[in-house]
Order: C-alpha cells, then structure tokens, then sequence
C-alpha cells in the first residue's frame, strides 16, 4: 500500500481535481484506491457526493474530524471510510472531510506541550503521526494505493499526511505565485523531515516521502504547446531541477465543476464534445504516468 499526498500551499491550483480524477482514473484500472480529504473545504467530498447526503449521512460520525479528536483510541480508523454511492466502483474509498479541521489544528498544538524533553520529543512524535497510525490499522492488502488531498497550508494537518507519506506530488499553475512557492514547500517539506527523524529512535520508522513531481494544471495550451508566458514559468521550475509530469492539464472550468456537481469525476464522464476529449485524454495519461511514477 503506498501513500501519496497531493500537496500546494498555493489554493486554486486544482488539488482537489487531480486528486478525484486519479482515484477515479486507478480504480477504473483495477487498483483498490483510498482517498482522504484532509481540507476543511471538503471539495474532494463534494466530488463524490452531495452535500445533503454529507450532512445526513457522515458529517456528524463519518469524516477524518474525529480521528483527531483526543479519544482516538476508542474509534477504529476503517469505521471512516465510505463508499460513495454516484460511482458504481467498489475499488474506490474515501474517507470524508468537514469544515471543522479549522479548529483542529489549533487543537493538535496544544498536545505538543510537555513538562520534559522527553515529553516534548514524545508528543511531538504522537501529534505528527495520528493519521500515519490510522493507516497502519489498515489492512494493506486493502488497497493498493492511499491519496490524500491536502489543504492549502504547512499546518499540523498536512504535516500528519506527509509523516504518512511515501510520495507527494505538487500541482501548480503555470503563473508567478505558484511556480514561487515551490522552493519554499520543498524548504519545510525538508525541515519537516529533520525536525520529525531527530525525535524518531527507530530509523525504521523515520518519514522519507519523495517528491514524484510537479504537475502543470490549468494550463492555456495551443497546438504547439502552453502560451508563452507560461513556458517562462515552466523553464523556470525545470531549471530548479523539479521533477515534472510529461502530463499537462488544460483549463476548462465547465467540464470539471458540471463534473463535480454530479459528484462523477470528469475521467469517468462519457465525452461530450471535442474539449472534453481532450480533457479526458490528458487525465488518463496522467493516470499512466502516475502509475509508471510510484510503481504500481
């Protein structure tokens, strides 16, 4: 079972689009795909499913929220995960989000604080890697691959996905305040991983997620390739020596919010128009590649 979280402080850079059409796209091939909404906006689960079905069904027991919550050892992390009811899937899971991660963050800060060293060492330790225990309850044959899509921020949230991480891939925009604030992911990504092995006794369980690249998403293409201020951006990240998707994605707000609306991600979506085509094609080839890229 390999992990992998869809990471970018930037928002707006299409995380959550990635996110849906790559579970959608493996689970179409045939891998057992878990996805987990670690943003309080919660569009990954509005991907899957209406709000009323969130409301009714999972907001109150059913989302990562109470896997947080300080009595975690009385729940069982698979109690999470759902199955949504738009997709005729069984390969594919998630594991819902809810608005009120706003306030764990602050929440999970709290428990770092100890009266020794050692205590602190420990509670920082157990603060960062909640969700990485959650996964190890799973059984791994269950799944072949975990995605997680993160918020838009280096909170304690989205440093738990990257402790339980063996991959992170950065979705950007071809535009100056994206492609900048690679460096400076990248920067705590690696401060991250010190702070994290120096308080860890066992190397075994030291946090090594890998960077499987960066994608270009929204992008203007034309026949013979992006506009040119975007190849600007683009020669930019290549010469920071990023490793980048062959795959690029095509703006097109009215296929992928029509697509979230239906809850039915646009890959799965039975083309409609020549735009569509395109767009579809772009993500199965995402799909390939990404598959190619973490080894599945």
């Amino acid at each position: 079972m390999k992990v992998v979280s869809i990471i970018n402080y930037k928002g707006g850079v299409g995380k959550t689009t990635i996110t849906s059409n790559l579970a959608a796209g493996l689970a179409t091939k045939g891998y057992k795909v878990l996805a987990i909404d670690l943003d309080p906006q919660s569009n990954l689960t509005l991907s899957f499913m209406k709000i009323e079905d969130w409301k009714t069904k999972y907001a109150e027991k059913k989302t990562i929220r109470n896997w947080f919550k300080e009595d975690t050892k009385t729940k069982k992390f698979k109690n999470l995960i759902v199955k949504p009811e738009k997709l005729d899937n069984e390969n594919l899971n998630l594991i819902c989000s809810h608005i009120g991660l706003i306030n764990t963050d602050i929440e999970l800060a709290t428990r770092m604080n100890g009266a020794t060293n050692e205590s602190q060492k420990s509670n920082y330790i157990n603060t960062h890697s909640i969700l990485k225990k959650g996964l190890q309850e799973i059984e791994k044959e269950n799944y072949d691959i975990v995605l997680i899509d993160c918020p838009p921020s280096f909170n304690i949230v989205t440093r738990n996905a990257l402790v339980a991480s063996d991959y992170y891939m950065v979705p950007i925009k071809l535009d100056y305040l994206s492609t900048l604030g690679l460096n400076e992911l990248n920067k705590h990504i690696e401060e991250l991983r010190r702070d994290y092995n120096y308080n860890i006794e066992n190397k075994d369980e030291y946090m090594r997620p890998q960077l499987i690249g960066v994608v270009c998403n929204m992008v203007s293409k034309k026949l013979d390739g992006v506009i040119s201020e975007e190849e600007i951006h683009m020669k930019n990240v290549r010469s920071s020596n990023y490793m980048m998707f062959r795959s690029m994605l095509r703006e097109n707000k009215t296929i992928h919010s029509s697509s979230q609306k239906e809850g039915i991600p646009a890959i799965l979506k039975k083309v409609n128009g020549i735009t569509h085509k395109y767009v579809k094609q772009e993500l199965e080839e995402l799909v390939d590649e990404f598959i190619e890229k973490v080894g599945l």
